[in-house]
């Protein structure tokens, strides 16, 4: 073996891993359908390092084995512990991965009772917007996004130009797993970097159908059909306005319809309003209109 990369699964978004390298030794950490390791310059990979992240690793511990040369399978280790071997000089011949449930040992009563805590469930999903490259606030606020399941960052993104590759590492020093994208104005008319850029290195982690590169897409994950769109955003491959009778403002519709007759909460997010004027916002959609967020002032991005 010389590399390895992970993608899909239910947990898929949850997993970081790193590979261990002939004559270069522990290499950065990377999340879902990156490579770990080399290829081209034969080198042999010697051991990995596979963690889960958000609530995957509440729930979950990822074990890994190796086959190594000369030896054979390894014992199953967990948790990010060393996959293989390293300073032997033995290469990794395959890998095994697999999911174990986590258990809760239950407690032995004593005489006196104490009070009990109750620790939140990570969310499911953590959204941010108008990061900044430089800014000291937005990476406290992406080194707590880590502890959701999954991230999405909705434009406006190292607010720099020709800083895409610095704002990737920058993102995934604190989000591991990395984020999903959506692009800004920044990314498009502003000329702060390409978007197509920060896709390269922040790419598609939820296997979504539409066009992840153009900011038009949809993507199910449990109980949730997730959106994003792009209006009035000029990207190299057009501008689309979702107004009425356009082709995108009609796909949109029958996304939010399809996930509503499939009893899944629908959020639409954007940095830019579809019909509205104000800045970057999520738009949360219930199936059960008795529980829906109450609507404020310029909330119905899709009300004629």
């Amino acid at each position: 073996m010389e590399a390895l990369r992970i993608a899909g699964g239910t947990f898929g978004s949850d997993l970081s891993y790193r590979a261990h390298v002939a004559n270069i030794g522990w290499m950065a950490w990377v999340g879902p359908a990156f490579t770990a390791g080399t290829t081209g310059q034969a080198r042999q990979l010697e051991a990995v390092q596979v963690r889960l992240s958000g609530a995957s690793a509440l729930a979950y511990s990822v074990e890994c084995r190796a086959h190594v040369a000369n030896i054979g399978w390894l014992p199953w280790v967990k948790d990010g512990s060393t996959c293989g071997t390293t300073g032997q000089g033995r290469r990794a011949e395959a890998v095994q991965l697999r999911l174990v449930a986590r258990t809760t040992p239950t407690a032995t009563p004593t005489a006196t009772s104490t009070p009990s805590t109750t620790t939140a469930p990570a969310a499911d999903l953590a959204v941010t917007g108008d990061t900044g490259i430089d800014d000291p606030a937005a990476a406290q606020v992406l080194a707590g996004m880590a502890r959701a399941r999954t991230a999405l960052i909705v434009g406006d993104l190292a607010y720099d130009p020709a800083r895409e590759a610095e704002y990737c590492a920058f993102v995934r020093s604190r989000i591991p797993a990395g984020a999903q994208l959506l692009p800004g104005n920044h990314e498009a008319q502003d000329g702060d970097g390409a978007f197509s850029a920060y896709t390269s290195c922040l790419p598609d982690l939820w296997s979504v159908t539409g066009s992840y590169a153009e900011g038009h897409w949809y993507a199910d994950r449990g109980n949730m059909r997730l959106i994003g769109i792009a209006p009035n955003i000029a990207l190299p491959s057009g501008t689309r306005t979702y107004a009425r009778g356009t082709v995108e403002r009609e796909e949109l519709k029958d996304w939010i319809d399809a996930g509503k007759a499939a009893g899944k909460w629908v959020v639409v997010s954007m940095h830019m309003p579809c019909l509205t004027v104000g800045g970057a916002r999520l738009l949360v959609r219930s199936h059960d209109h008795r529980h829906a967020p109450r609507q404020g002032r310029g909330s119905h991005p899709l009300r004629p």
